[in-house]
């Protein structure tokens, strides 16, 4: 079973962070209420929320579950590359944010940790960055 929770979660961070638009949200809680008989209220609200920011941050926040901050993080970093491949612009910014979670040691791993703080200082072409997330990442 889908744990929600957490892809919510990352959804919020994302959204907190523009890295995904309020209408890619709303599709997702559109499959999500297409697949469970009694989907819970939160994924009603987000999905009429037409795509306000601030309706889909309060209801992602109410989304049921327990969350697995490793499944967070996994899912982040799949919306961080998807969002440096719909706009290469977009690195810098990801470059940034995996630097603060590093700072906040929130990282898969020891090795990890160390690449998430070098981008900031040398993102290079961005091939290194994608791939990171692309290894460390998962789509939804």
């Amino acid at each position: 079973m889908t744990n929600y929770r957490n892809i919510a979660a990352a959804y919020h961070r994302a959204l907190e962070l523009g890295l995904v638009a309020g209408d890619e949200i709303v599709a997702w809680t559109d499959r999500v209420m297409e697949v469970e008989d009694d989907p819970a209220m939160a994924f009603i609200d987000a999905s009429c929320s037409g795509g306000d920011h601030v309706a889909l941050l309060a209801a992602l926040q109410e989304v049921p579950g327990d969350l697995d901050e490793a499944a967070r993080r996994k899912i982040l970093f799949g919306l961080m590359l998807a969002a440096v491949n719909r706009d290469a612009g977009s690195a810098s910014a990801v470059a940034q944010v995996l630097h603060g979670m590093a700072s906040d040691k929130d990282v898969p791993d020891a090795d990890a940790e160390s690449r998430m703080l070098s981008f900031k200082d040398d993102l290079g072409d961005g091939s290194a960055l994608t791939e990171f997330l692309s290894q460390h990442g998962e789509a939804i």
